[in-house]
């Protein structure tokens, strides 16, 4: 999350330097990056380009099923926003989880684990043009 941190500030220097940008839209960009959220964001979608469907399908399920048996569930969420659910759910309320939930937790953490081996095969940090 770091890295995509630390890349998302090179290029807006970049443009800030090129003219391609004005200062505020500068502070407004850096500090939209700031947020955990987005940066998840932008790792699934800008910074792991060709992700297997079915690896990426199993994380989505396996978080659906986890929000749905501690009352985080929202209709039509990502992949993004699902796992990103669950990781605050984990960070905030850890110590609420049942036994049922933590059972549907390991399943989250199995498919996560599959899904960094695609991660780190398809990571490939953005550049600015």
């Amino acid at each position: 999350m770091e890295r995509i941190l630390f890349n998302e500030v090179e290029i807006l220097s970049k443009k800030l330097k090129a003219k391609k940008i004005f200062a505020i839209d500068f502070k407004d960009k850096i500090t939209t990056f700031e947020s955990e959220s987005k940066r998840i964001n932008k790792l699934f979608s800008e910074y792991a380009i060709g992700l297997d469907k079915i690896i990426t399908n199993d994380l989505l399920q396996a978080c659906e099923n986890f929000l749905k048996e501690v009352n985080r569930y929202e209709v039509n969420m990502n992949l993004y926003k699902s796992f990103y659910s669950v990781r605050n759910f984990i960070v905030h309320d850890y110590r609420n989880i049942s036994k049922k939930a933590l059972e549907l937790f390991l399943e989250v953490n199995q498919a996560f684990e599959n899904l960094s081996v695609e991660l780190i095969i398809r990571y490939k940090e953005t550049q600015y043009p």
